[in-house]
């Protein structure tokens, strides 16, 4: 499936920099004659004036000096002509581009998810023994189908979700989020892969955290990256934390801490930009495309919220996630 550029979906047909130009456009910028031509004009007069004592001289003059006040109008009227004709073009081509990247992004999300979500179906299907009994190899390539797939599936599902959110188009349902049941859930599910790599896990939440007005599928999906990052840097035998805490503005601070490698100032800018390793090399031992930070701190930011990150070189990292009580123009919940 070939999937073009949102761009070359451009109509330049509602284009005006499409059509020719007027017959009197001469640019946008001003004449370098207009106020030599108007300079002259008045000497011109007074000379005439003042060595022939002629009275036509300041007529002259006069008549001269509305020539070229004339032209200068002219020629000011052109260029704010051109410039409001280059206003609309610009408008035009950045209202173009918002719709075909929304179009882009709707497709392109259809076109991936769709299939990806039917192989891990038929997989898991297969695995019930739906279609009868599975041999020991059949059940092993089944299930290496079915994580491949879902892992797949979470790659594209990061990429579209970093595009919409730049983009302004990452529609977020906003309700009460109950801090407490989020952190037990988010932890739930990274324990799994903790015990995998022989971490320490340690859950740290108060039980009279306020209710928070935030998108909790989207807060989950932060804890959950941030939970991932950690557990994939931090070395076997290493400990990862996940703290959840009240803020001095009432809000909720969501805190992850481990044990693992840290980074530098240079190296937390390079892992806050899409698509970027701290380890860039063919021979990096961490899997991953770099998306997880970049989109947790975006998801974050729709959220009202900020994401900061203190780490010390061999000493670990600390990401704190603070959300407000409420979203700037909503309610705070009661």
């Amino acid at each position: 499936m070939a999937l073009a550029s949102p761009l070359a979906a451009i109509d330049t047909a509602s284009d005006p920099a499409a059509a020719p130009r007027p017959a009197w456009y001469r640019g946008a910028r001003m004449p370098r004659w207009g106020w030599g031509a108007l300079a002259l004009a008045v000497l011109a007069g007074a000379w005439i004036a003042a060595a022939w004592n002629d009275p036509l001289g300041p007529w002259i003059a006069l008549g001269a000096l509305s020539a070229a006040v004339g032209g200068l109008a002219g020629e000011l009227w052109r260029a704010r002509r051109q410039r409001d004709i280059d206003t609309t073009t610009t408008l035009l081509r950045l209202a173009a581009a918002s719709r075909a990247q929304s179009a882009f992004l709707a497709n392109t999300s259809h076109e991936l998810r769709t299939p990806l979500n039917a192989v891990i179906g038929y997989a898991e299907l297969l695995t019930a023994g739906v279609a009868g009994p599975l041999s020991a190899r059949q059940a092993l390539y089944i299930e290496t189908i079915r994580a491949s797939g879902r892992h797949l599936l979470e790659v594209v599902s990061a990429i579209l979700d970093l595009a919409a959110a730049e983009a302004g188009r990452l529609v977020l349902d906003i309700g009460a989020v109950a801090p407490r049941a989020l952190v037990e859930r988010c932890a739930a599910q990274a324990r799994e892969r903790m015990a995998t790599r022989a971490l320490g896990f340690a859950v740290d939440c108060a039980a009279d955290l306020p209710a928070i007005a935030a998108d909790q599928s989207r807060v989950e999906q932060i804890l959950v990256a941030l939970l991932s990052n950690a557990a994939r840097f931090t070395e076997t035998g290493g400990t990862v934390t996940l703290r959840a805490r009240a803020t001095a503005d009432r809000g909720v601070a969501f805190v992850v801490a481990d044990s693992g490698p840290g980074m530098t100032d240079a190296e937390i800018a390079l892992a806050l930009a899409p698509f970027s390793q701290v380890d860039g090399s063919l021979e990096r031992r961490h899997d991953g495309i770099g998306l997880g930070l970049p989109l947790a701190q975006r998801l974050t930011a729709l959220l009202g919220g900020s994401l900061s990150i203190d780490s010390v070189k061999g000493r670990g990292t600390v990401v704190t996630v603070s959300l407000p009580l409420a979203r700037a123009g909503t309610a705070p919940l009661l």
